[in-house]
């Protein structure tokens, strides 16, 4: 996964002493929730391909 940068200096700059916090608070939602979103994701695939 790649993170765009310009857009973490943009939460910095609005948020100044919170960004930080912040955008660890949102990658850890990310990661925490990943192994789920990747399995439904998957199992959307098997299904679009059985209803295909």
């Amino acid at each position: 996964m790649t993170i765009d940068t310009s857009i973490l200096e943009s939460y910095r700059e609005l948020m100044e002493e919170e960004a930080d916090e912040f955008i660890a608070d949102i990658l850890n939602s990310f990661y925490e929730n990943s192994t789920e979103l990747i399995q439904t994701l998957d199992l959307l695939h098997k299904y679009a391909i059985i209803v295909a």
